[in-house]
């Protein structure tokens, strides 16, 4: 767990976590907001500590071979991988440890304008969305792009049939500048599609990204040159539906009404 400066796992330390469990059966002031529904209800909280040092990021590896995409290249994604998302983990660690050394200093004062504290605070949210979405982009892919799971019954009902929901998220794909999203919505309990310019614009709050199609021309431009329509083709031949329906299953869970 890791919450307001509270860090340890419940496998590793079974005796702290039993410990703390059992105390909040008589503090049950401490546990989370009503409004939160789902497994985050168990999570611990604790009064905000600075001495406790934060996890930094690290680089998920790819869990296929780089070579094995139909219609897209190796090359492709050693580059989209291991330079342009492995760049997203390290910046967001770097602009953390930032964060970390002007709030401490006393120096963070803000100003709209420009600030260091303004500088870092808007990458800290590209940067860190940059790691999100590509770490849902890459871990969706490397399957048969067979549409299986009670997620394709979902689709199915909102939009019609399965060619009829690529054929939408196909079309947000090519307005988008950035990424086309299918996401869970927590408020409206409901499968939403979104677009982005950037990483920083155009989501929601309580959204959970389950398809992140990414169509920034560093995804494609490689193999398909301009041709995006094509590379968005390729994307859904190499969607792996078991993925994308644990991530579903895990993201309804969560609502917040």
């Amino acid at each position: 767990f890791l919450e307001y400066g509270l860090y340890f796992s419940p496998e590793k330390s079974p005796s702290r976590y039993r410990d703390l469990e059992d105390g909040l059966k008589h503090h049950p002031s401490e546990t989370a907001p009503s409004r939160l529904r789902g497994p985050l209800e168990n999570h611990i909280h604790a009064r905000p500590t600075s001495n406790i040092k934060m996890p930094k990021k690290e680089i998920k590896q790819l869990e296929y071979a780089a070579d094995t995409l139909r219609g897209i290249s190796q090359k492709t994604v050693e580059i989209h991988h291991g330079k342009l998302y492995a760049g997203y983990v390290n910046k967001s660690n770097e602009i953390k440890e930032k964060l970390g050394e002007l709030r401490k200093s006393g120096k963070a004062d803000g100003n709209q304008t420009f600030s260091e504290l303004r500088g870092l605070k808007v990458a800290e949210g590209f940067a860190n969305n940059g790691v999100y979405l590509h770490e849902n982009y890459f871990h969706i892919l490397g399957g048969d792009g067979k549409p299986k799971g009670e997620i394709v019954e979902n689709l199915v009902g909102r939009y019609g049939s399965i060619d009829e929901f690529k054929k939408y998220l196909s079309a947000c794909g090519m307005a988008a500048r950035g990424w086309a999203i299918l996401a869970w919505d927590m408020h409206e309990r409901e499968l939403r599609i979104f677009t982005c310019d950037a990483q920083n614009h155009g989501g929601i709050w309580g959204a959970v990204p389950i398809i992140a199609l990414d169509v920034y021309e560093h995804s494609y431009f490689i193999d398909t040159g301009s041709d995006r329509q094509a590379y968005i083709n390729y994307f859904f031949d190499n969607l792996n539906w078991d993925k994308i329906e644990e991530i579903y299953q895990k993201a309804k869970e969560y609502t917040l009404d």
